[in-house]
């Protein structure tokens, strides 16, 4: 099976996030897909909602752009 790879930054965005990609299937035809969640913010609520659905989060404290952030994969 092939990987398809979703990259998010939030900026304060987990309403929209939660609403959106609450049900994300896990596959779709050949392909596995996989979420990471890039936080700006540091949020607690977000890193449980990845947690819990076993999507990757990535916080480091340091507040960037929304290139910058998506540079970090």
């Amino acid at each position: 099976m092939n990987k398809l790879y979703i990259s998010l930054v939030s900026h304060n965005s987990e309403d929209e996030i939660f609403k959106n990609f609450n049900n994300l299937p896990r596959t779709l035809n050949d392909y596995i897909i996989a979420l990471k969640v890039i936080d700006n913010i540091g949020s607690e609520k977000l890193e449980l909602f990845c947690k819990i659905n076993n999507y990757s989060y990535i916080y480091d404290g340091l507040i960037r752009g929304y290139g910058a952030n998506h540079n970090l994969n």
